[in-house]
């Protein structure tokens, strides 16, 4: 009966955890927009960038979907050495 629980728990953990990234560290899905930036400092390169996050996944005759919700952010980078100055999440939108 242990071990019974304690796979159901690891099946449980391993599932969940292959569905969610990290927004912070995690590859963007998509760029919706880019901008370039030319301050006194340097030139910089501003992208608004989309994370999706699916909760569940089926199959079917008809083809296999996926639903989830789009977290979004924001990451400044260096135009000159291509490092990541900083990165901003701005939130959530559910998608149905």
């Amino acid at each position: 009966m242990k071990q019974l629980i304690f796979l159901l728990c690891i099946t449980g953990f391993y599932l969940c955890s292959c569905f969610h990234k990290n927004t912070t560290t995690g590859t963007a899905d998509d760029i919706k927009h880019s901008f370039s930036i030319h301050v006194a400092k340097g030139d910089y390169l501003l992208t608004h960038e989309e994370i999706f996050q699916a909760t569940s996944k089926s199959s079917g005759p008809k083809g296999t979907f996926i639903s989830g919700y789009t977290d979004y952010r924001y990451t400044v980078r260096d135009l000159q050495t291509g490092m990541t100055i900083t990165r901003m999440d701005v939130g959530t939108v559910q998608i149905r």
